[in-house]
Formats: structure tokens, C-alpha cells, sequence
């Protein structure tokens, strides 16, 4: 005897129990795999009016985790839940509710500052071991084990390297500088890392004047405490 086919209830309810779905998405789903649009929009009814599908309290749930979890910014938070077809009202009043709790630039700044915590943990890490390789921290070749990169000059130790897709930290980012500008110390120093860290928290969601007011602040583990250059 044949493998009997799941309704469209029951396939509906094995997504639901693996992870929280809007309406639009779960019905997207589902037609995706075959299930006639009749049925799929019949069940989405009856799941509404039983409670199983909720798309405020779904967006609600979504935007918390991603904001105070994950350290997403707002604004690719709100790109994340347009996308899964909730409705701009309940995608605003999600945001709304959940910047109730932490503003954004609390946000940004923990966000910063577990990046810089990783990033210092690297250079912890990578400095025991060259002390234990051959040669000590000199390394065999006694440029103290530094990889060259196209120009000849140190890479930089990069930290967290934020989502899949997102691009390198040499990135030209908003300052227009060249790829492989190393600088030194002073003024090409500070302006190097502003962008880096400009560009990390952007790629991460959250809004100029946000990040302006952050890096400006400067603070513990934000080592950037300069004004910015007219």
C-alpha cells in the first residue's frame, strides 16, 4: 500500500511546528510544494480564526530576537520582515515595540562591541600561536609570521565577519578611500577604523545618524573618541 499524502493541514501544521511563519509566507510555502490554492487559502483562514497564525504577534517575536539577540539593525530587520509578506503596519508597530525596550544606539554599540571583543580575541589567539611556532613570535621567516598582502604591507586581522554575503572589511565602504590604504598612526589611523566600523554597523542594519552618534561617543571598547573632520 502507497505512502498516503498529507493534507494541506497537516503539511501546514508540520511547518508551523518546526518555526513561527506569517500568513503570507506559509502560504507561499505551501503552494510552493504543490497544494492547490483553494484548500491552502481555506486552511489560512481557519488558522487565523483559530489563533495558530498571527502576524502582529509573529512580527512582534521576529523583530525582538533579530534586534535584541542576533544584533540586527532596524532597518535590515524591517527589510527581513517586508520580505516575508507582513503588512507595513504590523512590520512599524513590531519595531516600535521592541526599540521600546533599548534604543537603537544601545544596540549598535553592543553590537560594536562583541565585534571588537572577537576581533581582540583573534589577535590573542593567533599571537599564542606564533609564540609557540618555530622561531618564537619572530616566526621562521622573521617578519614575526605577518601574512603580506598585494602591497606588501601587514592584513589587517579582521573580526567578526558579520552574515553570508556581506563584503569584506577592505571594502572601499563610504569614505571612497582605495583598497590596500594601510596608513600608519594619527589621522589615517582614526579615519581607517571610523570607516570600518562605520561600514560593519551599516552592513548590519542600523542608520547613519546612529552609527554617527555611536563611533562620536566613543567609550569602553570603542577606541574612536576624536570628533569628526569638517
Amino acid at each position: 500500500m502507497g505512502k498516503r499524502e498529507r493534507s494541506v493541514t497537516e503539511r501546514a501544521l508540520a511547518l508551523l511546528a518546526r518555526r513561527p511563519y506569517g500568513r503570507r509566507e506559509l502560504e507561499s510555502r505551501l503552494l510552493s510544494r504543490g497544494a492547490p490554492e483553494a484548500e491552502v487559502r481555506e486552511v489560512m483562514a481557519r488558522f487565523e480564526a483559530l489563533g495558530y497564525l498571527d502576524d502582529r504577534a509573529f512580527a512582534e517575536a521576529f523583530a525582538r530576537e533579530r534586534l535584541l539577540s542576533r544584533g540586527r539593525g532596524p532597518e535590515r530587520v524591517r527589510l527581513e520582515l517586508v520580505s516575508r509578506g507582513l503588512e507595513e503596519g504590523d512590520v512599524g508597530a513590531a519595531l516600535e515595540a521592541a526599540l521600546g525596550e533599548v534604543d537603537p544606539e544601545t544596540l549598535a554599540r553592543r553590537c560594536l562591541e562583541k565585534r571588537l571583543r572577537l576581533e581582540g580575541r583573534r589577535v590573542s589567539g593567533q599571537a599564542a600561536m606564533a609564540a609557540e611556532a618555530p622561531g618564537g613570535l619572530e616566526g621562521p621567516g622573521g617578519d614575526g609570521g605577518k601574512k603580506k598582502g598585494p602591497t606588501g604591507g601587514r592584513r589587517e586581522v579582521e573580526g567578526e565577519a558579520g552574515e553570508r554575503g556581506d563584503p569584506g572589511e577592505g571594502s572601499a565602504g563610504c569614505w571612497g578611500e582605495e583598497e590596500g590604504e594601510t596608513g600608519g598612526s594619527g589621522e589615517a589611523w582614526f579615519w581607517r577604523e571610523y570607516r570600518r566600523h562605520y561600514d560593519f554597523l551599516r552592513r548590519r542594519g542600523f542608520a547613519h545618524e546612529t552609527i554617527a552618534r555611536v563611533l562620536a561617543a566613543g567609550g569602553p571598547g570603542v577606541n574612536l573618541t576624536r570628533s569628526r573632520r569638517s
